[in-house]
């Protein structure tokens, strides 16, 4: 099952039980699914990240591995710590998602 299989299930799943336990169950769900739809690869031609995200990008050169690059986007292209710059429309870059929070101890 792909994440976007399982965002529509969860999305469209019928809730049973108690008031207390929907709204429990649903306020669950919404929760993994913002984090399911924050971890997973967005085509450039689906929509753009906002100014100065934090992002990963898949960067796929033709004749060569794909490659995952970290960086930032702005102004119509994807920046990455190295001083490289992709135009957001540029074929090479095929994807990009939202960076996951650093580690900061026990999550709640």
């Amino acid at each position: 099952m792909t994440i976007d299989q399982a965002i529509y299930i969860l999305k469209n799943t019928a809730w049973l039980g108690s008031n207390d336990k929907r709204d429990e169950t649903e306020c669950a769900v919404e929760t993994v699914i913002n984090e399911l739809e924050r971890r997973r690869w967005i085509l450039c031609s689906e929509r753009l990240p906002e100014e100065y995200e934090n992002v990963l990008t898949t960067i796929s050169i033709p004749g060569r591995e794909p490659k995952v690059r970290s960086g930032y986007y702005c102004r119509e292209f994807f920046n990455n710590d190295n001083g490289d710059c992709w135009n957001s429309y540029d074929p090479e870059v095929a994807a990009w998602m939202s960076q996951p929070e650093p580690y900061g101890g026990e999550q709640e």
